[in-house]
């Protein structure tokens, strides 16, 4: 799932999750939320991972707004929940820096 926060400036984020770290254990486990800046003339650059980033597959909502020169970022937590009947959704900010 990724996506692109741009700026009025020409420079955005590029943001992915990788699933290839899951573990069988939501507990555990863990998708890592990957970013790497974009620059005006669309090169790439070095990919950075958010480390304590925790998301469970389908239902974290990630989404991203441009705050100046900087990206803000918020996704969705449910694994301490106990399913559809007892929920218990944490909300996560992150604040990537330029």
């Amino acid at each position: 799932e990724p996506f692109v926060v741009g700026s009025e400036d020409g420079y955005g984020l590029m943001l992915w999750t990788d699933n290839r770290s899951k573990a069988a254990d939501l507990l555990n486990g863990m998708i890592e939320l990957t970013y790497a800046p974009v620059g005006n003339d669309f090169s790439v650059g070095e990919p950075r991972t958010v480390p304590h980033a925790r998301f469970v597959e389908g239902n974290a909502q990630l989404r991203g707004i441009q705050a100046g020169s900087n990206t803000i970022l918020s996704w969705i937590d449910e694994r301490h929940g106990s399913g559809v009947a007892g929920p218990k959704p944490e909300v996560y900010f992150e604040t990537i820096w330029r």
